[in-house]
């Protein structure tokens, strides 16, 4: 029916092989502004309180009953994305595990979600389970995503210097320098596909070993925790897990962009494994450094 659609996890109740949403009333629906206020003017729910939903470009809210059941509600407003939606499931049987894959699949890369490895084990879980892109959908998708990633990603087409000219953040040593330090193998991956001051190659990237694709990631974390946090913190060795495994996020949905961040999102569970044998202890390594001189200051 083109009035209302139940999304998210709730899309995967009864499905074995995959998480189950809690059995606390919690549902994310897109509806129609008809279907919204229909909702709220029901006895059950007169009374609730309503809020919005915090989306920077969608109408969205959440109520909130007393009981504590919550509905997540996105509008379809005529000619959104989400109106979109409606009308192609009104005319197209459609799997749920497809659904809710291609949901999760349009919001993987979103930044700072607390969502963000609750989604990525979802993906490896319906995949599992054969779950795939509808033709149907493949356009809506492309659309979706652009609506979603709202911001803009890093550009390597530029110097150095304005590369890391970065508002509201505050550099004190030079990046490459870290790189060096914290370096898994003798040379930091990143320079086997390097091709300008901060542009890199995908070419050169599909070339290397497996193990090189995945220390240029793992790396690019430690560095990004070393330069943005572990540096300005007073204990930086208790909070090192932690940061780095944020950093890695970060890696995995905007501070890179493309090819690189689609291996680094692919590879994200691997990459947590090798902490302990590739990672851990990347703080001492980058102290023993800057003592030892080898750190160079940043360049304003």
């Amino acid at each position: 029916m083109l009035q209302e659609q139940v999304v998210g996890s709730n899309l995967l109740r009864g499905i074995e092989g995959v998480r189950q949403p809690s059995p606390k009333s919690d549902y994310d629906v897109i509806c129609t502004e008809k279907a919204f206020k229909d909702m709220i003017e029901h006895p059950q729910w007169v009374g609730s309180e309503i809020i919005d939903g915090g989306y920077p470009i969608r109408k969205s809210y959440v109520v909130k009953h007393k009981s504590g059941d919550i509905i997540e509600a996105e509008i379809a407003v005529r000619g959104s994305v989400s109106e979109r939606l409606l009308k192609i499931l009104t005319h197209n049987e459609v799997r749920n595990i497809d659904l809710a894959y291609t949901l999760k699949m349009s919001h993987r890369f979103l930044r700072n979600s607390p969502h963000f490895e609750k989604t990525w084990k979802d993906i490896q879980a319906l995949r599992k389970l054969g779950a795939k892109i509808p033709d149907c959908l493949n356009i809506w998708l492309r659309r979706r995503e652009k609506e979603t990633y709202y911001y803009n990603h890093p550009s390597l087409n530029k110097s150095k210097e304005e590369f890391f000219d970065t508002k509201g953040v505050t550099y004190v040593h030079d990046h490459d320098s870290i790189h060096e330090a914290v370096a898994i193998e003798d040379n930091p991956a990143y320079q086997s596909f390097l091709v300008g001051e901060v542009k890199t190659c995908q070419k050169l990237f599909e070339q290397q070993s497996f193990d090189t694709k995945l220390n240029a990631v793992l790396e690019e974390a430690m560095v990004l925790s070393i330069e943005r946090s572990l540096i300005h913190v007073d204990n930086p060795q208790e909070l090192e897990h932690e940061v780095w495994r944020y950093s890695l996020m970060k890696v995995c949905t905007s501070i890179t962009s493309g090819w690189f961040r689609e291996f680094a999102w692919e590879n994200y569970g691997l990459c947590c494994k090798l902490y302990y044998s590739r990672v851990k202890g990347f703080y001492g390594k980058f102290e023993q450094a800057l003592n030892d001189g080898k750190i160079l200051p940043h360049k304003a």
